[in-house]
C-alpha cells in the first residue's frame, strides 16, 4: 500500500491539466474523453512520450447497493507496472478523496509516440496544434510517465466535478432524479 500511496501522491503533485474538454460529460449517454498525455521519458532524458487515446465514461447509473463501485478498464498495463490491481482503483481514489460516481470508465490508448524534448516545447506544440484545428474535445495532460493512469483518473475526476451541477439539473429537468 505504501507504493500505491507514493504513486498517487506523485501523480497528484505532478499532474497538470493544460487544457480540458470544453463541454461537460453527457448526462444520458457515453462521453468520449479524448486526451493527449505527455511525459518525460523514463528511459531517455532527452525524449518525451506522447500517448493519444480516449476514455469512455458511461452514463451515470442510479445508485443501488450493488452499483456503488466504479469499473476501470484499459488501465491494466499501467497499473500492473505500479503493482496496483485495477479492482482496487475506486477504493484507492476514495482514500485520496477523489470520487468517481458509479460509472464504467474504459481507457483506449490509440497511439504512442516518442519525440525529442523538452517537455514544455512539446506541450506548447500540442496546444498550438489543437488550437489550429479548433479541437475543443481533446484534453492535454502532463505528468510522470510512471503514473500516467493515475493522471488520467485525475482528469476524469475533474471532468466529473465540472459536470456534476449540469448533469443533476438535466436529471431533474427530465424527471430522472
Amino acid at each position: 500500500m505504501d507504493n500505491n500511496k507514493a504513486a498517487f501522491d506523485k501523480a497528484i503533485k505532478d499532474t497538470t491539466i493544460h487544457r480540458r474538454r470544453k463541454s461537460n460529460l453527457y448526462t444520458f449517454g457515453t462521453t468520449r474523453l479524448n486526451y493527449i498525455f505527455v511525459a518525460n521519458s523514463a528511459v531517455n532524458k532527452n525524449d518525451v512520450i506522447i500517448r493519444y487515446g480516449e476514455i469512455h465514461a458511461d452514463k451515470p447509473q442510479i445508485i443501488t447497493p450493488g452499483a456503488l463501485i466504479s469499473k476501470f478498464d484499459g488501465f491494466d498495463e499501467i497499473c500492473n507496472e505500479l503493482g496496483i490491481n485495477t479492482k482496487d482503483i475506486p477504493l484507492i481514489l476514495m482514500t485520496r478523496k477523489i470520487s468517481c460516481p458509479n460509472m464504467n470508465y474504459t481507457n483506449n490508448q490509440s497511439k504512442l509516440e516518442v519525440v525529442e524534448g523538452p517537455l514544455e516545447r512539446v506541450i506548447e506544440a500540442q496546444n498550438k496544434r489543437l488550437d489550429a484545428i479548433e479541437d475543443t474535445r481533446t484534453a492535454l495532460i502532463s505528468g510522470p510517465e510512471s503514473t500516467s493512469a493515475i493522471s488520467l483518473m485525475i482528469y476524469v475526476s475533474q471532468m466529473i466535478q465540472a459536470s456534476a451541477k449540469g448533469n443533476i439539473d438535466e436529471l431533474i429537468e427530465h424527471k430522472k432524479f
